[in-house]
């Protein structure tokens, strides 16, 4: 998957549901069934096509077994994106070279 050529024009939510059922190890067919819907929106989903996600995501969370979130595992999902996406590390790095120079 090329995460990092579709995450410009996309929402944090979108990446991320994307970014959680490529790792997720399940087959569209398995997402699909855990999700209640078709192939293909398991396909739209995936490249980030869908605008509203959240109800997706948390359903396919509780699936495999991860907690609602508390405000860190944003953080985390953020740099594990950022790793997908080189426009997403870039912009991160300049954020932490203006806080180190500010503060």
């Amino acid at each position: 998957m090329f995460l990092h050529k579709i995450a410009m024009d996309k929402s944090f939510a979108q990446i991320r549901m994307a970014a959680t059922i490529s790792q997720s190890g399940l087959s569209e067919a398995q997402v699909a069934a855990v999700l209640g819907v078709s192939q293909s929106t398991v396909s739209r989903l995936r490249n980030c096509l869908i605008q509203k996600v959240e109800k997706y995501q948390v359903v396919l969370d509780r699936h495999l077994g991860e907690s609602p979130s508390d405000g860190t595992s944003e953080f985390q999902d953020l740099f594990a994106m950022a790793t997908l996406s080189p426009p997403l590390r870039d912009a991160l790095i300049a954020i932490r070279r203006l806080m180190q120079k500010n503060a």
